[in-house]
């Protein structure tokens, strides 16, 4: 979700020390209003958004390292839907190849939930008798 925090693992080769995790929102290459594309993952693009994940130290190898996912908080926020932004590795003499990550909107939040009626009021203390109940945010 846009607003926490969430480790994410990223497997692949000749990592070294110095490298940064970089999230990258791009405008469209096409774009002339300067309004991000709808994935916000054109590498074309001019650089709309930008953040550099925290890499843990303790889980930095060759081949993998642990990294946390960093808030967006870009031009798009508050999402009301999915976006793809590009995530890139820069090591201290080149740029990886990007990948595609999804941040994802925060859950609608609703109400408590809400009795609108009973099938039955009253009851034998024997139980043993079906109770249905309307209403809603049951889930």
């Amino acid at each position: 979700q846009a607003c926490s925090q969430p480790d994410l693992y990223v497997i692949g080769k000749n990592f070294v020390r110095g490298a940064r995790v970089l999230f990258r929102q791009h405008a469209s290459s096409g774009s002339t209003t300067g309004v991000p594309s709808e994935s916000g993952s054109d590498p074309n693009g001019d650089i709309i958004w930008e953040r550099e994940a925290e890499v843990d130290a303790n889980y930095f190898y060759q081949t993998h390292l642990i990294c946390k996912v960093p808030q967006y908080n870009g031009p798009s926020a508050p999402l009301s839907a999915p976006l793809q932004v590009l995530v890139y590795i820069q090591t201290p003499t080149k740029t990886g190849r990007p990948e595609t990550f999804t941040y994802l909107p925060p859950p609608t939040v609703r109400g408590p939930p809400t009795m609108s009626r009973l099938s039955i009021r009253e009851a034998s203390t024997l139980g043993m008798i079906d109770l249905f109940i309307l209403g809603s945010n049951f889930s």
